[in-house]
């Protein structure tokens, strides 16, 4: 090793810097223990070269360590990228996006690059005011989890479930944000909801005609269809009479949101076989109407 450090010095100066040597020395049972040198070169007053001053660290537990790291690191990495969730990790301070796994890239339509960028912060929060809200008291140490619009790189909106908790990861205070799609679940939610909604109007138009006197089958008639027009979002409802004998049409209960829609008094005894052009005119006019159409044959 002597050798090796005089070689190494020769040249150098006293001026100059002499970097750490990494080498293995081996020991007494010819086993080999890798080391760290720090060589100092020492010079006369005169600036010769007189000597070498060195300290050797033994590196073999700092090397197991490191060692030890990079496989808990690639654990890490290797785990990280395979859930299906997709993760950001954000700094504690200023919430900025320090790390995002493949499933992120993904979900947001993205690159590494753009998934740090400070544009894609405006698509993974839907409101700044709430990101604020939501990410301080994350870092304080209360768990989040929310559900709101989110968007991908090339602004295609979904909904979106996110979980932030406080996280130590690589030895530092980080925010970790999971993120899924829940476009499917919201979906259903909606299904579910229109068909409940559709079956209690059912229910309560039923229980509304339930003894209902003639005198107020007009009334109730009338009520149903403001029901009906507003739960399907029309303007106007009517039940439509059909003549089989004259093969014509007429209006015989109506509701509107407003009198100036009314077409009763235009829909009566036409003929059936105008009755596609009757429709196509109110399509045109995009008013949404709610129909009933009630068969009926003429007496006599």
């Amino acid at each position: 090793m002597a050798e090796l450090l005089k070689k190494y010095i020769s040249v150098s100066n006293k001026n100059a810097d002499t970097p750490p040597i990494r080498m293995d020395l081996t020991k007494k049972d010819q086993t080999l223990i890798p080391v760290i040198v720090n060589p100092t070169p020492l010079f006369s007053d005169s600036g010769e070269f007189a000597g070498i001053f060195a300290m050797v660290s033994d590196m073999e537990e700092l090397l197991k360590t490191e060692e030890a790291l990079r496989q808990s690191e690639e654990t890490y990495k290797e785990i990280f990228d395979s859930v299906n969730d997709a993760i950001f990790i954000h700094d504690l301070k200023d919430f900025h996006i320090v790390d995002v796994n493949r499933k992120m890239m993904e979900l947001y339509r993205c690159t590494k690059e753009q998934a740090l960028s400070d544009l894609l912060k405006s698509k993974h929060f839907d409101s700044e005011q709430r990101k604020k809200e939501y990410l301080l008291k994350a870092a304080s140490g209360i768990p989040v989890v929310f559900e709101w619009y989110a968007s991908t790189w090339d602004n295609q909106a979904f909904w979106a479930e996110v979980s932030l908790k406080k996280a130590v990861i690589g030895g530092q205070d980080r925010i970790l944000a999971v993120v899924r799609n829940i476009d499917k679940r919201k979906e259903a939610e909606e299904q579910l909801k229109y068909l409940l909604e559709l079956q209690s109007l059912i229910v309560r138009i039923s229980k509304d005609f339930i003894d209902v006197p003639v005198s107020g089958i007009d009334g109730a008639i009338e009520g149903m269809l403001m029901d009906v027009s507003m739960f399907a979002d029309a303007s106007r409802g009517a039940v439509m009479s059909y003549d089989s004998d004259s093969k014509t049409v007429n209006i015989t209960h109506e509701w509107c949101e407003s009198p100036e829609l009314s077409i009763r008094k235009k829909v009566n005894n036409i003929p059936i076989g105008e009755m596609g052009a009757f429709w196509e005119y109110f399509t045109e006019k995009a008013l949404p109407y709610a129909v009933i159409k009630r068969p009926f044959k003429s007496a006599g």
